[in-house]
């Protein structure tokens, strides 16, 4: 099952500027942020926790950022 991280990707370039800043401000490896929000890795449930808190995601928004399905397009 992938997911769709957009809605992460905009929040951490609204608060930080862009993913580098953030990984660094943060001590996260930059490709890992960058792997994740590009949907080609998955978020380990510590690592949620902790871009929530970063990022100031209220616990009941965290679907909205972390869960979100992604769906093949349909032609």
């Amino acid at each position: 099952m992938e997911f769709d991280y957009s809605e992460l990707r905009g929040r951490i370039v609204a608060m930080y500027g862009n993913v580098k800043t953030y990984a660094k401000m943060h001590h996260y490896d930059q490709n890992r942020i960058y792997r994740i929000v590009q949907g080609k890795s998955d978020v380990p449930t510590s690592m949620i926790d902790a871009m929530r808190e970063d990022l100031d995601i209220p616990l009941e928004e965290v679907g909205k950022f972390f869960l979100t399905r992604k769906f093949a397009k349909a032609n």
